[in-house]
């Protein structure tokens, strides 16, 4: 505590060099000010970080004029504070207010498609991001509602990036995996699931041609149709998704066997990750055989108390685990190697 409060001094003396040095409109002056603010926040000093975004937004909001994401940002940052201080009223009256500003202002662009081009497309798909944010402020009786909108919105954005973009595009792929992402929130309702299970399929065809079927980002868009076709009455969409990803991570695997030998800490990664995907499709016991072969070998080649040794020690007990509690959502083997790292790149000591 003693050396935040330390940082807080300094914090308070950087703003005040500040409005001396530049003026209370100038950028650095604001910057500092936020940054005091979000100190005084996590110091629990809710009443100071409050008082200090006003001064903010005193200033932003006569610079930038009501409808400008700086200002509706420090509304939000207000909003926090009043709910923290026990205001929740003040405070959800400021996120209806931000949510009506930013709905009227999306609609600017929205309203004639025709007119919008690439940069505008990303300033409305940064609204609705925005307008998302803020539903979750929101009480949990307007879930419901909010909820379905802002699907809508999100479907109306994808429409209209396929009628400027074309729907072979970057940024075209990027709204549908949003929105693919957004349906993942209801996994039990089968509509919705139905429509997730479409937009991830068309998502994946897309990125084939614009990426090929064996590159990471296409394969990430076939790992995440593969986690959320599990649920509901997809889970052959699951298991065909899972199939590829097998396939593809075996051949990896074999691959860097040939190329770095299978001692080697990017071929025992790429075999873990195989290992992970045969867990997560229910197949234990391939899983538990390939995972002892590959920890005996570790054992002779590297040794016992070697890192990449031990590290696999720490999986079998997980697969072990795992096999006796079959109800469990998601095996920790699976979390561990599904972290955006390459197959041919070294896991972390």
């Amino acid at each position: 505590m003693g050396k935040l409060l330390e940082k807080m001094a300094q914090y308070e003396r950087d703003v005040e060099t500040c409005r001396n040095n530049y003026g209370v409109e100038d950028e650095k002056t604001l910057s500092a000010m936020g940054q005091l603010a979000r100190l005084y926040d996590d110091l629990e000093k809710y009443a100071d970080a409050l008082k200090v975004y006003k001064d903010v937004f005193a200033v932003v909001s006569k610079k930038y004029g009501s409808d400008h994401k700086i200002v509706l940002e420090t509304r939000s940052d207000i909003a926090h504070m009043m709910r923290r201080l026990g205001r929740s009223d003040e405070a959800l009256a400021i996120m209806r207010e931000n949510l009506d500003i930013l709905q009227k202002k999306l609609s600017t662009y929205m309203d004639d498609v025709e007119k919008l081009d690439e940069k505008s497309l990303e300033e409305a798909f940064g609204i609705v991001n925005d307008i998302g944010m803020t539903f979750l402020m929101m009480p949990d009786e307007d879930f419901d509602k909010n909820y379905a909108l802002e699907l809508e919105l999100r479907r109306n954005l994808v429409a209209a990036y396929k009628k400027v973009l074309g729907t072979e595009h970057e940024k075209t792929l990027d709204a549908l995996t949003d929105l693919g992402e957004s349906l993942c929130v209801s996994p039990t309702d089968e509509h919705m699931m139905n429509e997730m299970v479409a937009v991830w399929k068309e998502a994946i065809e897309v990125g084939e041609n614009l990426w090929g079927e064996e590159d990471e980002r296409t394969l990430e868009l076939v790992d995440r149709l593969a986690m959320w076709a599990k649920y509901g009455d997809h889970e052959e969409a699951a298991r065909v998704a899972n199939e590829k990803l097998l396939s593809l991570e075996r051949n990896t695997a074999e691959e860097n066997k040939a190329y770095y030998g299978e001692a080697d800490k990017k071929t025992i990664y790429a075999y873990r990750k195989v290992i992970s995907r045969l867990d997560t499709m229910g197949r234990k016991a391939e899983a538990l055989s390939m995972e002892r072969d590959i920890l005996e070998m570790c054992r002779n080649k590297r040794g016992d108390r070697d890192d990449v040794t031990l590290k696999l020690m720490k999986d079998l007990e997980f697969l072990l685990h795992s096999e006796e509690e079959d109800d469990a959502e998601e095996s920790p083997l699976m979390t561990k190697c599904n972290d955006g790292t390459s197959s041919h790149d070294a896991p972390s000591a």
